[in-house]
Parts: C-alpha cells; sequence; structure tokens
C-alpha cells in the first residue's frame, strides 16, 4: 500500500530548502568584510558570526529538505557554474 503524502509534510522541506538558499545569500558579504572600515578584531568576528550563521542554516535546511533535495540543489548548482 502506497501512502499518500499530505500537504503538510511538505512545508519542513519547502522551508529546508528556503533555509538553503538562504546560506547561499549568507555567503555574498564575506569577500566584502575585508574592505570595511572597523578593527580588524571586529572583522574577524563578524565573518565568522556570518560563517557559522550560513553552516547552521545549510545544515538546519538540509534535515529539513531530505537528501533528495540537496542532491538537486547541488546538481543545479554544478550545472550553473560547470564550463561544459
Amino acid at each position: 500500500m502506497v501512502e499518500s503524502r499530505s500537504p503538510r509534510s511538505k512545508k519542513p522541506a519547502k522551508l529546508g530548502i528556503a533555509l538553503i538558499l538562504c546560506s547561499g545569500v549568507l555567503w555574498a558579504p564575506l569577500p566584502v568584510i575585508p574592505f570595511l572600515s572597523m578593527a580588524t578584531s571586529h572583522k574577524a568576528v563578524l565573518a565568522g558570526i556570518l560563517f557559522v550563521g550560513v553552516q547552521i542554516t545549510w545544515w538546519i535546511g538540509a534535515a529539513l529538505a531530505g537528501p533528495e533535495a540537496v542532491r538537486a540543489i547541488r546538481n543545479r548548482i554544478r550545472k550553473i557554474f560547470s564550463r561544459d
């Protein structure tokens, strides 16, 4: 017997995909941090916080989305950045 998925079970997967995409957006400010006018120690702390935030959002998103969704997202990213 095949169980049908209820619409309720799709919400965590969609949230997971949104978190994975959000983690990608959080990478954007990292290259700009060295050029900010603040103390080096503050830049290091800011970069560390962003990096940890990226990792937390990605791993939680991956757990919610499931392995199939993560694999699909990785394949799409590879297609975008491949030089074939």
